[in-house]
């Protein structure tokens, strides 16, 4: 079985490309498998030891239309031993007060559920004024 589950959300189909790329860097379905927040559940999250969350911020600091349908889901998964990164897509010029703020929207769901939060990414080059992600 694929130790790494990638869930996302994607309503243009950008986020899906996204994460259709790590996916293939990472090794292809046998190491990470894809799945739709539209179709998914918790017990979906379950089996997997590494979780990916991929999210576009929409509209002034919004989840996006399946992650809103889907975020109460977070609630009912185990994170213990989890480690979980995450991935954002966002608009820094047009709405530079909320860039990638969806991420942080859900990290701030399952962090004090004992959660292990990895990797980062530079700032630098981005023109934004905040940020929960």
């Amino acid at each position: 079985m694929a130790k790494i589950g990638i869930f996302y959300g994607s309503t243009d189909g950008n986020t899906e490309r996204v994460v259709t790329q790590i996916q293939t860097l990472l090794g292809g379905e046998p190491v990470a498998v894809l799945h739709n927040v539209n179709s998914a559940s918790a017990d979906d999250m379950q089996p997997y030891p590494y979780l990916i969350l991929a999210c576009p911020t929409w509209e002034i600091g919004q989840l996006q239309e399946d992650w809103d349908s889907f975020i109460d889901e977070l609630q009912d998964v185990d994170y213990t031993g989890k480690k979980v990164a995450y991935v954002g897509l966002g608009d820094a010029d047009g709405y530079p007060d909320t860039f990638i703020d969806a991420p942080g929207i859900i990290h701030d769901r399952i962090k004090d559920k004992g959660v292990t939060v990895v990797g980062q990414w530079p700032t630098e080059g981005y023109n934004f004024e905040a940020s929960k992600g």
